[in-house]
């Protein structure tokens, strides 16, 4: 499945209800990955990466909690 239907799913799936930041850190995501993809003059770099991070970190904190990963500190986790 392709990147644009998981998000579609997301935003469309009450079953997810994931929250406003968790939804525009994906979509911020997707921007600048289809923009690496799909434009040969263009590269994401750390600093386009920097400026979506706290988006992205909450959407993965709330995917983990949804799927019950987040519940405890998962063994593959490491300090």
């Amino acid at each position: 499945m392709m990147f644009a239907a998981l998000l579609a799913k997301l935003e469309k799936d009450r079953a997810f209800n994931l929250g406003r930041n968790s939804l525009q850190g994906l979509r911020d995501f997707k921007v600048l990955g289809d923009s690496s993809a799909h434009n040969r003059r263009f590269n994401a770099r750390i600093d386009d990466i920097d400026r979506i991070r706290a988006g992205l970190r909450v959407a993965t904190e709330e995917l983990l909690n949804l799927s019950r990963l987040g519940k405890g500190q998962p063994e593959w986790i490491s300090h």
